[in-house]
């Protein structure tokens, strides 16, 4: 268990991690829109999470992997290229989102440990 809270503070860190892997990947298959065979990659890590929420297992420290994997399975082009703009920048906006809501709760538990710390001194 952490000083700084636990397993939740745990689970906002591997999020977080797993999240800025999400935007490098999609920032990755829009660089390589235009690449001949280039097929797009994406993180699966969402269920891995929804699979620990569900679990009752007190013993269970639940940990956040982002895999990458790639779409093999579509075609958007002849040439083999299968990455969709519009989708990716969709992603990545999405990604954005959902880091900064991340970043927000993290901040949120470090400022309620600075002000239990700070009420402590006096």
């Amino acid at each position: 268990m952490s000083l700084l809270g636990g397993t939740s503070f745990n689970l906002l860190q591997q999020s977080m991690d797993a999240v800025w892997t999400k935007q490098l990947v999609t920032m990755q298959n829009l660089a390589n829109v235009e690449t001949p065979g280039y097929k797009a990659k994406y993180v699966g890590f969402e269920t891995v999470f929804k699979k620990l929420i569900g679990s009752n297992d007190d013993k269970l420290y639940p940990q956040i992997q982002a895999t990458v994997k790639e779409d093999t399975a579509t075609s958007m082009r002849e040439d083999g290229n299968n990455v969709d703009p519009e989708k990716e920048n969709l992603e990545l906006l999405r990604a954005q989102i959902q880091f900064d809501y991340l970043q927000s709760k993290m901040n949120y538990r470090f400022n309620s440990l600075e002000h239990v710390i700070s009420e402590g001194r006096k």
